[in-house]
């Protein structure tokens, strides 16, 4: 089955200044170990969540994997960001590990969107074997500045219509 360890290195602090405190520093690692045995590996999907509408200027998209074996696997997961008219805006890859008997959340972001645009995103998730292709999923974004904006352009027109109307009738 599998076995995890965790080995840190820690700097020790000096004597403790004239405030009493003391800062220490540690920086970690995970180990994953796999050794022969009963093993099942098993696992899926759970679920590909990508918010059709997002204002701040960047997509992200999160698809969360489930073990539901005794051992943890690796995953490799991507999101692929493209225009209305198929080109590729964006290619973001990752690879995690999912422990046993967990669900765990991807979270796949590109960071320099514009702040302004209809995208189409679509994610491929390879596991144990496994390639699953996720749902297209279509995502407007609108930052809160362009958002402003078209609030402040409708309202704008539609005082404009109101008036001219108002001229019309008279």
């Amino acid at each position: 089955g599998g076995y995890y360890a965790v080995i840190f290195a820690e700097a020790q602090p000096q004597a403790a200044t004239s405030s009493g405190v003391t800062v220490r520093k540690r920086v970690g690692t995970i180990v994953y170990l796999r050794v022969n045995g009963a093993v099942s590996e098993e696992g899926g999907v759970a679920s590909w969540e990508v918010s059709m509408w997002q204002t701040i200027a960047s997509i992200t998209g999160a698809v969360r994997l489930e073990n539901k074996g005794n051992i943890h696997y690796s995953a490799d997961v991507q999101m692929v960001v493209t225009d209305l008219f198929g080109r590729t805006k964006a290619q973001i890859s990752t690879t995690r590990y999912v422990l046993p008997q967990t669900v765990r959340r991807i979270e796949l972001t590109w960071p320099n969107a514009p702040g302004f645009g209809l995208f189409k995103v679509r994610g491929t998730a390879s596991f144990l074997q496994q390639h699953e292709v996720l749902p297209v999923r279509y995502v407007l974004v609108m930052s809160q500045t362009a958002f402003l904006g078209v609030v402040a352009a409708i309202l704008i027109l539609t005082g404009l219509a109101w008036i001219l109307r108002r001229r019309s009738r008279r």
